[in-house]
């Protein structure tokens, strides 16, 4: 059986903002590296194309107006004002993470036009984060906290740089899980948690990028349901049904579900458990 290549660029290039940011460069200084960053993310994307990638997951840039190291940061002004809605500062967010994803959603769509045998999928994670930031209580986070970091060095969104996470005197909170923020910089694991699941089966993926090329090879495939029985936690199991699927039911599957396509046969994740009933139906 031929082997298919699904690779992750979990490298966002964050770095190449943050450090220099942090490097005490303004945001105006900043900005003009987008166009670099996003033609290093490209590169990397044709790079594990050329190894035999037939699936590549590239990620946006989250919003950097929420970190709460970038907060403290610019507790004083320097990058915008603040928004109403999440307390983000929006100079860091519609001025450079934005920025930085339009450009990467249109170069995306360049690769995958010089390649259309590759699905090549967008993970929209500015949209996940923020959505978290701007309503934190709806997936069980604490909404005095939204902003500030589980474990940092004290002061204003607990993200003062004198004292790092691992070293004494850091200030910690009691249950990362209500936290969004980590350490200032990276998420608790409970947000990477909801971002996997937003990647592989959740509303912020963008289905038909996910999707990629819709060129069909052949007149039909075998379409396979990745799904769980309805029930209980414990009770649930994955399924894997295989259905025949001719051309125009799979282009109607495509209205309906995330397909990811490949030779030989189609991948449905619906974003929510098929019950026994509606799996003996299908088959």
């Amino acid at each position: 059986m031929e082997h298919k290549t699904i690779s992750n660029v979990s490298l966002t290039n964050s770095n190449d903002y943050l450090h220099p940011l942090f490097q005490n460069k303004t945001l105006e200084w900043v900005r003009p590296l987008v166009p670099r960053v996003v033609r290093s993310i490209a590169r990397s994307v044709e790079a594990l194309i050329e190894l035999g990638a037939t699936t590549v997951y590239v990620p946006g840039l989250f919003p950097l107006g929420c970190v709460p190291r970038l907060l403290f940061l610019f507790r004083a002004g320097g990058a915008g004002d603040h928004d109403p809605a999440t307390g983000c500062l929006r100079g860091l967010n519609e001025g450079l993470a934005v920025p930085h994803n339009r450009l990467l959603v249109d170069r995306l769509a360049q690769l995958r036009a010089a390649h259309p045998s590759v699905t090549i999928a967008y993970a929209d994670y500015y949209a996940e984060v923020l959505a978290l930031v701007a309503a934190p209580a709806r997936s069980g986070f604490d909404a005095s906290a939204a902003l500030a970091a589980c474990c940092g060095g004290g002061g204003p969104y607990n993200g003062n740089f004198t004292v790092h996470c691992t070293e004494p005197g850091a200030v910690q909170c009691p249950d990362p899980s209500t936290h969004l923020s980590w350490d200032g910089l990276h998420m608790t694991e409970a947000v990477y948690r909801i971002m996997a699941r937003g990647v592989l089966d959740g509303p912020n993926r963008r289905r038909r990028e996910i999707v990629g090329s819709s060129r069909v090879d052949s007149p039909s495939c075998r379409l396979l349901v990745a799904s769980e029985f309805g029930g209980s936690e414990r009770r649930r199991r994955s399924a894997l049904v295989a259905i025949a699927m001719d051309e125009k039911e799979f282009r109607r599957t495509l209205e309906l579900f995330p397909v990811v396509r490949s030779r030989d046969y189609c991948v449905i994740h619906p974003p929510f458990p098929l019950s026994r009933t509606l799996l003996s139906h299908l088959q």
